[in-house]
């Protein structure tokens, strides 16, 4: 929901929505929002690596497996290529050169910042 309306305030650039989605979950008070901020990241750095896995929380594991096992379940492979298909030429036609790889560009701009004056490590990241 924040990356939309991220689009609303006039952030057109998905990397820069996904930004500043991710910033508003993880400065948020409610450690639920800032928790989703925090796996929603997660998932784009490192989609099931088991290295990072095994040093997560268990619950963070287990939230993640969900959330993966949900996904599988709600896959129709030929929906989603055609979907992937269709918005790709859609955010080409309108000057995003890079289509749908857009939206993980954000992790370059996360890694590429001092966020330290805003962001604070998560309390739930590791054991």
């Amino acid at each position: 929901m924040a990356h939309e309306w991220a689009h609303v305030a006039g952030y057109a650039d998905e990397s820069e929505a996904n930004l500043l989605a991710w910033l508003i979950c993880v400065i948020a008070e409610d450690e639920w929002i800032q928790y989703a901020g925090w796996i929603g990241l997660y998932r784009w750095l490192t989609p099931n690596t088991p290295p990072v896995s095994s040093r997560l929380h268990p619950q963070v594991r287990r939230d993640n497996e969900q959330i993966n096992a949900r996904i599988r379940a709600q896959r129709v492979e030929w929906v989603e290529r055609l979907h992937r298909r269709a918005y790709d030429g859609y955010l080409k036609s309108n000057g995003m050169t890079d289509g749908v790889e857009r939206y993980a560009l954000f992790v370059r701009l996360v890694l590429g910042c001092d966020l330290s004056r805003w962001v604070a490590l998560p309390k739930f990241g590791g054991e």
